[in-house]
């Protein structure tokens, strides 16, 4: 990374600027407490309930490019020739190059249970969306069509990061940012598998040589649709708000008679 500063004609800082590049990696999973309950517990448990079972997994794995700004300015009050507030604003944009991506919007395997019991429907709403730098991230056929030497970024996209920090009687500091603003397009060995089906279960029917005859639907909901369509994934955006206040003893002048 590289910083320069810009000072005023009293050498007081006015501007900084920054420079750089960096490797980062955003993971988030959720699993869904419902499957271990049913699980451990069985399914009555939902009786005339319609609950959630499926996890959900987004992963993300980029190079940024970035130049960043600060600036900081004084504000004094009218009440006080003593009080001021520093205000401290900065920006920062990124050019982003993704290089591996998982990405799912939805994430639904409902599950539903009959007050009687006599049935359960089960229905899926899942959409997975996964790009790689190396060619080819097909499940399928991964293993025997890789290609280290296509190591090239999957997709592209831009981000900010805005910020402001304010310093009062020099205790107190107050900082509000908003982070990660932005989206990566992947247009680059994506692949997408979505699945939109239901099936209800109310027993298993037996054709003459004891094989199930009913058993189509559920094949269904477990094998999804593939394409091969480009998708945009988001940046995890976060709010950040934090304080600090500091506590200073009071100094007494001695005022001495020569």
């Amino acid at each position: 990374m590289f910083f320069f500063r810009v000072n005023k004609k009293n050498k007081e800082p006015f501007l900084n600027f920054g420079l750089g590049m960096r490797e980062k990696l955003d993971l988030n999973f959720t699993l869904n407490k419902n499957l271990f309950s049913l699980l451990y517990k069985g399914n009555k448990q939902f009786e005339d309930q319609t609950v959630n079972l499926a996890p959900a997994l987004n992963f993300l794995f980029y190079n940024e490019y970035f130049i960043a700004a600060s600036s900081q300015f004084q504000l004094n009050l009218k009440d006080s020739a003593k009080a001021s507030i520093v205000i401290k604003p900065a920006i920062r944009l990124r050019y982003l190059q993704g290089m591996t991506s998982i990405y799912m919007p939805n994430s639904n395997i409902n599950l539903y249970t009959a007050p009687d019991g006599r049935f359960i429907d089960l229905s899926s709403d899942l959409a997975v969306n996964m790009s790689s730098a190396i060619d080819t991230p097909d499940i399928q056929g991964f293993l025997d069509n890789v290609n280290l030497n296509s190591m090239k970024s999957s997709g592209k996209g831009l981000g900010m990061d805005l910020g402001v920090g304010i310093e009062y009687f020099k205790n107190l500091q107050l900082h509000v940012a908003l982070a990660d603003i932005g989206n990566i397009h992947f247009n680059r060995n994506q692949i997408n598998y979505s699945s939109n089906e239901t099936y209800r279960y109310d027993g298993i029917e037996l054709n003459e040589n004891g094989d199930p005859i009913n058993m189509a639907n559920i094949d269904s909901l477990l094998q999804p649709t593939k394409t091969y369509n480009s998708y945009k994934q988001p940046l995890p955006t976060r709010f950040i708000l934090s304080g600090l206040y500091g506590i200073h003893k009071k100094t007494k002048k001695e005022n001495r008679l020569l």
